[in-house]
């Protein structure tokens, strides 16, 4: 299980992936509150820094979580990816990825194959489930392209910007990820 180190390690630890660090939350934060990025995460309020140094410590310890920095080619952050809901007994979790910079450039997509071969080779997961907003038409097609299936629609799930979106489910199994 990943853990956040207390010493500081920009070096990547999986792929283009490195362990979180307090000096990143400035960053971080100001993605997090970011319209362009906020209207694709599951929360829909700006964060203080106060509720964002919290969360940053609660990840500290937690066997259910485990959160990372994606570094680009310039050594830079470029945004974060995760594991969480992780049930050890199920062996499953939900993935999630954001980037405050470096879209389009196939980034994320890295960022994800790293994160699942993390996730199955070592933490020995069975299944990653994933959801995306129906108007996150780029993040469809990245989870598409790793071979995530999508397990369905849930209708109207979510209000955004005056209207209801729906919320499609991908789902990716170990044995499906190593065919």
């Amino acid at each position: 299980m990943p853990q956040v180190t207390k010493e500081p390690s920009l070096e990547p630890l999986w792929g283009c992936l490195r362990a979180l660090e307090e000096d990143d939350l400035p960053l971080l934060l100001k993605w997090r509150n970011s319209p362009s990025v906020i209207r694709f995460l599951d929360s829909y309020e700006p964060l203080s820094m106060y509720t964002h140094r919290r969360w940053f410590q609660q990840l500290h310890g937690d066997p259910t979580r485990a959160y990372f920095g994606i570094v680009a080619k310039d050594g830079g952050l470029a945004g974060v990816t995760w594991l969480k809901q992780i049930d050890w007994r199920v062996r499953k979790a939900e993935v999630g990825i954001y980037l405050g910079r470096c879209r389009g450039q196939g980034l994320g997509k890295e960022a994800l194959k790293s994160l699942v071969s993390y996730a199955f080779q070592t933490l020995n997961l069975n299944k990653l489930w994933a959801t995306v907003f129906s108007y996150n038409l780029a993040s469809q097609r990245l989870f598409e392209s790793l071979g995530f299936l999508k397990e369905g629609v849930l209708r109207q799930e979510t209000y955004r910007d005056g209207r209801y979106h729906d919320v499609v489910r991908y789902g990716l199994l170990m044995e499906e990820a190593s065919s």
